[in-house]
């Protein structure tokens, strides 16, 4: 459910403003614009989407990678000069297309038409072994105004690529299940989002859940056959879902199409409040029953544009999860989200616990360790102040100890994955325009940055390794892997 600015989209603007011929200073979208970066290069990709994925919707039957990229990048690199390169036709940083396409962009000028048939790559999932990947792929029909999204898998050599899922529908939020064996992920085919399981070595995906307000965020629970979800309900019915169906019909048979909003806080965004708020549910794939884990009329995970809001322990045993608590039209401009847990073991009462009650500005995004020791989660410190600074902060289990590590960083945090061990944080920033990855000691609280330049969605496997999608103006976006240092 994160909604950061699709690569796709930053494509889009950087054709604009290149036609422009604009002079500006660098933002995301135009990481290669600026030959002064001091970014490293990339690995090679994993795979090639353009090549990977045609307009027909087949693949060949191997991925193809991608040439390495060349070892220098900087204001006096001249790739055409470089003999790794194998002249001109060698650099891929800057011809990502073949030169017999027609559509390439030395051949004619890069229009609307050529842009809607670049794939987008969504951000990449590791697989419990750290061997395989999965990610989504997104493809766009400019006439009929339409985008597909399917599901996809590849090993982390770049090999075997799999489209797992077909069709029209919007396949997304592909979830590992512990084993590795299966992939939940959510459907919108012919009607409100559902989640699904497939096996992935093959076969019909299987509809898990049957709610009538929808589903998003899929979630495996560790070490039982529950899954979790997010929707939209109404909140006095909680895990009724007769009850919400029969109240969203009532809504449809009513004549009165006009919408009342007699107290704040009454839209986000394009979505007007109606008097339903996101719980987070439990499903039991045993007996199919569902439990609402966050009753009561707030929202739970709050909403946000960047944040999924919820995680899950490693024993299955807790939940983490965001949301507002203050009272009335209060939420309509206070920033302070908190950090709550809440026991999920079977056989519990589902009582909410606070965190983060004494930080009246913003917690959120919370990650647990892979040690269970630790939640890492995001923090601001100024109340009501929406610009403060995201820094990284660490709740002890335990203790109950927090700690900021990111203190002395002078950047906005916007993401981060615990490596492997339990010993650091990889981050993500936002740095003068850039998204670079970083990590964090838990012990010292020292700050390094990756050698790599900046990066849009990223995962870290259990061997430590880094997965994630770039795109630069001359380059579409694509899936890499890097070790763990980022080299």
């Amino acid at each position: 459910m994160t909604h950061r600015t699709p690569a796709f989209v930053a494509t889009m603007w950087a054709v604009v403003l290149l036609a422009c011929s604009c002079d500006r200073r660098p933002t995301r979208s135009d990481d290669a614009v600026d030959d002064q970066t001091d970014a490293p290069a990339l690995p090679a990709p994993v795979v090639e989407p353009v090549e990977a994925v045609d307009s027909a919707g087949e693949e060949p039957e191997t991925a193809r990678p991608r040439s390495p990229t060349p070892s220098l990048v900087g204001s006096d690199y001249v790739p055409d000069d470089d003999p790794e390169n194998g002249g001109p036709e060698g650099f891929p940083l800057t011809r990502a297309r073949d030169p017999a396409d027609p559509t390439d962009a030395r051949k004619r000028p890069f229009t609307i038409e050529a842009l809607y048939q670049l794939k987008g790559i969504g951000a990449p999932t590791w697989a419990p072994d750290g061997l395989h990947i999965a990610f989504t792929v997104t493809s766009y029909d400019l006439q009929r105004g339409e985008q597909n999204q399917d599901v996809y898998v590849i090993a982390a050599d770049g090999t075997g690529l799999r489209r797992m899922t077909q069709g029209s529908a919007q396949d997304g939020d592909p979830q590992w299940s512990p084993d590795g064996k299966s992939l939940l992920f959510r459907a919108d085919r012919g009607d409100v989002p559902q989640l699904y399981r497939m096996a992935v070595d093959g076969g019909e995906a299987e509809r898990v859940t049957d709610v009538p307000t929808g589903v998003d965020t899929p979630r495996w629970v560790p070490g039982g056959d529950r899954v979790l979800f997010v929707s939209r309900v109404f909140p006095e019915f909680g895990a009724d879902m007769s009850a919400q169906r029969s109240a969203l019909e009532d809504r449809e048979r009513s004549p009165i199409r006009a919408h009342l909003a007699d107290e704040l806080l009454f839209r986000h965004w394009t979505q007007y409040d109606d008097g339903r708020v996101q719980h987070i549910f439990s499903h039991a794939a045993s007996d199919g029953g569902v439990v609402d884990l966050t009753p009561g009329a707030f929202e739970a995970p709050a909403f946000s544009l960047d944040d999924d809001g919820l995680a899950i322990s490693p024993d299955g045993r807790e939940l983490a999860f965001v949301s507002n608590r203050d009272p009335g039209s209060t939420r309509a401009w206070t920033t302070n989200r908190d950090v709550f847990v809440v026991s999920i073991a079977p056989g519990t009462k589902y009582e909410a616990i606070n965190l983060t009650d004494s930080n009246e500005a913003h917690d959120g995004l919370p990650s647990y360790s892979p040690d269970g020791k630790w939640i890492a989660f995001l923090r601001q410190e100024i109340p009501g102040f929406e610009a403060d600074r995201f820094r990284l902060a660490v709740h002890d289990r335990e203790t109950g100890e927090q700690r900021i590590l990111t203190e002395g960083f002078d950047y906005w945090v916007t993401d981060l994955r615990w490596a492997p061990d339990s010993r650091s944080i990889v981050f993500q920033a936002d740095v003068e325009g850039r998204t670079p990855l970083f990590t964090v000691a838990l012990e010292t609280g020292e700050i390094e940055k990756l050698a790599l330049p900046s990066v849009h969605g990223f995962d870290v496997a259990s061997t430590g390794a880094l997965a994630f999608t770039f795109s630069r103006v001359g380059e579409p976006i694509e899936l890499y892997t890097a070790d763990a240092d980022g080299a």
